[in-house]
């Protein structure tokens, strides 16, 4: 009983996800902070703003030079 009520909450919650919680791909090419150009840095995250955390945290004091959504 206990593992049906389980299985039927899981897939009910699979089925109900938010579209917003969708993520997206951006690739960005940036300057790091010695200079060196590096390219196609691919971050997910929910938008650009998020994806560039996630990319300071990676590469602290790069220049974000471009970025594109895949």
């Amino acid at each position: 009983m206990h593992r049906r009520l389980f299985l039927s909450v899981a897939l009910s919650l699979a089925v109900c996800r938010p579209a917003f919680a969708a993520n997206q791909k951006f690739a960005f090419k940036i300057k790091t902070k010695d200079g060196g150009i590096v390219g196609n840095v691919l971050i997910e995250a929910n938008d650009v703003e998020a994806a560039k955390v996630k990319l300071m945290k990676r590469y602290p004091g790069c220049t974000v030079l471009s970025v594109q959504m895949k």
